[in-house]
């Protein structure tokens, strides 16, 4: 078990930008909110898989709603504490430890570390996706079948509600209810899961990961190189377009997601080649200009500024910025039949077969032969 400084929130905060692929906004708000808290509170701690006993209860916290283009603080303070305190009234014995849902975009790894340094409790290096989804119930807690419930929203007025529900479809339409009436975005806590469920079920490191990749595009640009080797690096990724962007098409959805496509022209080394990414929160799938695919979910597909290293988030991509768009390859769990009707392309309405991103770029005709480095721990199956 080690404490986490502020340096280190900062580059977790990083990575999970990275790992987030374009979803959830700004990351910011909910990084400044988990120093706050450490401020105040004391650096949180995080511990391994490992240290639980089998029987120790653990329980994810999460943001969830539609996060607002404006200014105002999010809802990761007393709020969040009142949605952990609600769940814990209801459980049958004390929580052990807090696991991020999902290391990826604004209210995950921060949400988790905000509410460690708060109560006290450890943080595990590990989270339910190693990603994130625009939806909550792709986790691998659900291919193992875990249950979401019980479940607790709150805001920081006394209000909360806590939802047990019979299955994933139910537990968002409830909880959904609920956070729409506490303003459209409120902090959750659920998935009352087990020691031994989280190592079963859980993704190891990634928390780890992601400050692994933070750290390294700090040092990167602290000394005037280039960060993009070093992601690489860290996820075992691949190069799959350097370019600038050359027009976006945005959009909200009848759900209030942010859908649309973002264009790239290569550029240097890829000049005559294009790529369109397609998003609905998150990044999802990439092809080139002839339709042929570079990649598809559940791989990551991230776009990433090419000077400073910094993930784009969907909201933000501008036409003329300089971008490298990243392939990263998913946990193998997701790459099993039941991985993939839960979080394959066609889950999200892609008339497309999900290929390793790692076959592709490695098989694909007519584009340079992606940049790649080996990361230990990511394989397909």
């Amino acid at each position: 078990m080690r404490r986490l400084d502020e340096r280190a929130l900062h580059d977790v905060a990083r990575g999970a930008a990275v790992l987030g692929i374009g979803g959830g906004g700004d990351p910011r708000g909910a990084t400044l909110a988990a120093v706050r808290a450490l401020r105040a509170f004391g650096p949180p701690a995080l511990a391994g898989c490992d240290a639980l006993a089998d029987d120790d209860l653990v329980v994810c916290p999460l943001l969830v709603g539609a996060v607002r283009p404006d200014a105002a603080p999010l809802p990761l303070g007393v709020e969040l504490v009142a949605a952990f305190d609600a769940l814990r009234r209801v459980l049958d014995r004390p929580v052990a430890a807090l696991l991020p849902l999902k290391v990826g975009g604004v209210g995950g790894a921060a949400a988790a570390l905000a509410l460690a340094a708060r109560t006290g409790l450890p943080v595990l290096d590990a989270d339910a996706t190693g990603r994130a989804f625009p939806q909550n119930d792709p986790t691998t807690f659900a291919l193992h079948g875990v249950a979401a419930t019980p479940a607790a929203v709150a805001d920081g007025r006394g209000n909360a509600v806590v939802v047990t529900a019979a299955d994933l479809d139910w537990t968002e339409r409830l909880l959904g209810g609920a956070v729409s009436q506490l303003g459209g975005i409120a902090p959750f806590c659920g998935y009352p899961v087990t020691g031994a469920q989280v190592r079963a079920a859980g993704i190891a490191g990634t928390i780890s990961l992601a400050e692994r990749i933070g750290r390294t595009v700090r040092e990167a640009v602290a000394a005037g190189a280039d960060p993009i080797p070093g992601v690489l690096a860290a996820t075992g990724g691949f190069a799959l377009l350097r370019g600038t962007v050359a027009g976006v098409d945005r959009r909200r959805s009848e759900r209030g997601w942010l859908v649309g496509e973002t264009v790239v022209d290569g550029a240097g080394a890829d000049a005559g080649r294009r790529a369109t990414v397609a998003f609905q929160n998150e990044s999802l799938v990439v092809r080139r200009a002839d339709g042929a695919l570079l990649a598809a979910v559940p791989d990551l597909i991230a776009l990433i500024d090419a000077d400073s290293g910094q993930a784009i988030a969907a909201d933000r991509v501008r036409r003329g910025q300089r971008v490298v768009v990243l392939g990263i390859p998913c946990d193998a769990r997701w790459r099993t039949p039941a991985g993939l009707a839960l979080a394959g392309p066609r889950r999200f309405g892609y008339d497309a077969e999900h290929v390793p991103v790692e076959r592709i770029a490695g098989a694909a005709a007519g584009i340079r032969q992606p940049d790649r480095i080996e990361r230990a721990g990511r394989s397909s199956p």
